[in-house]
């Protein structure tokens, strides 16, 4: 059996994979024994082969998400200012 590493609401879990292929893994669940099948990638998480490559994907997701807020943040400074200028032209 293998090892992956699975990425999910800010956290890296161990799990044991019994099989394996391009897009999805087979795994024991715990709770029930039963072998089950998940995709590798969704939009709730991500399985990776090595610890170093989950946290990093962790790291870099979160890095994008503080990029486009600065950003973000930057246009509507950018617009209160203009707002704070408008004059009564009435």
């Amino acid at each position: 059996m293998e090892i992956k590493y699975k990425t999910i609401h800010g956290k890296i879990k161990k799990v044991q994979i019994e099989r394996e292929s391009e897009h999805s893994v087979w795994f024991k669940n715990p709770r029930n024994g039963k072998v089950e099948i998940e995709r590798k990638s969704t939009n709730w998480y991500l399985y990776f082969d090595s610890f170093d490559e989950a946290k990093q994907s962790m790291i870099d997701k979160q890095l994008r998400i503080i990029r486009a807020t600065k950003s973000s943040l930057e246009m509507h400074e950018t617009e209160l200012e203009k707002i704070k200028g408008i004059k009564d032209e009435f």
